[in-house]
């Protein structure tokens, strides 16, 4: 082969080398949401006992869904027949449900009252440390984040789009956010938007 076609041969095997390597290769793993913090270890929530729950090992294995809220917040509970709707649509497909109480200040009794007024179906924990909200980077109730079978954080932010602002109710839900988020992550894709800005009650207002 002459010298010339032997460089140009050697090239062009270096280069479709590179290509494979690099943009040809399986797709990556599903990154976590922005604003995510690595736990580095157990996420410790507290059960309506008293008990500390590792948050990573009791949502693993599945789907699973963490909805921030506090009895007091107005906002929270107009969403209740939308989270318990969600809960009905989903938790008979195998996703895991779990309402995180983040007033340091809420004991269980009072949660457990709030649970029944509202009807709520879903596993309550508290979160008095902000662990879980940390983790995610939460900012207010009520808040979803949505965990894929590997314990990474695909969806955070509103439910839907019932409040359009502070005291701004629509009449019309039109966007069913938690439910798009859900629906990707079941069928086995990514969610087309991982982020969105939930209105409600600030969380830092908590002061423990």
């Amino acid at each position: 082969m002459p010298l010339l076609s032997l460089v140009r041969h050697r090239f062009f095997l270096c280069f479709a080398a590179s290509i494979m390597a690099s943009g040809c290769s399986a797709a990556p793993a599903t990154p976590s949401i922005p604003g995510v913090r690595d736990a580095g270890g157990p996420i410790l929530l507290l059960d309506l006992e008293g008990r500390s729950i590792d948050f990573r090992e009791l949502s693993s294995g599945g789907i699973a869904v963490a909805i921030f809220a506090r009895s007091d917040c107005p906002i929270s509970n107009r969403h209740a027949p939308d989270v318990r709707e969600i809960y009905e649509r989903f938790h008979a497909r195998g996703v895991k449900f779990f309402l995180i109480y983040v007033d340091p200040s809420e004991n269980p009794k009072a949660i457990r009252e709030h649970l029944a007024e509202y009807g709520y179906p879903c596993q309550a924990l508290r979160d008095p440390e902000h662990r879980l909200v940390a983790h995610v980077g939460a900012t207010v109730t009520p808040e979803a984040a949505v965990f894929n079978g590997s314990r990474r954080a695909v969806y955070r932010g509103r439910i839907n789009d019932r409040f359009a602002d502070l005291g701004e109710a629509r009449t019309v839900v039109t966007t069913h956010d938690l439910s798009n988020a859900l629906e990707a992550v079941l069928g086995g894709e990514r969610v087309a938007v991982p982020v969105t800005n939930a209105v409600g009650c600030l969380i830092v207002d908590l002061r423990q």
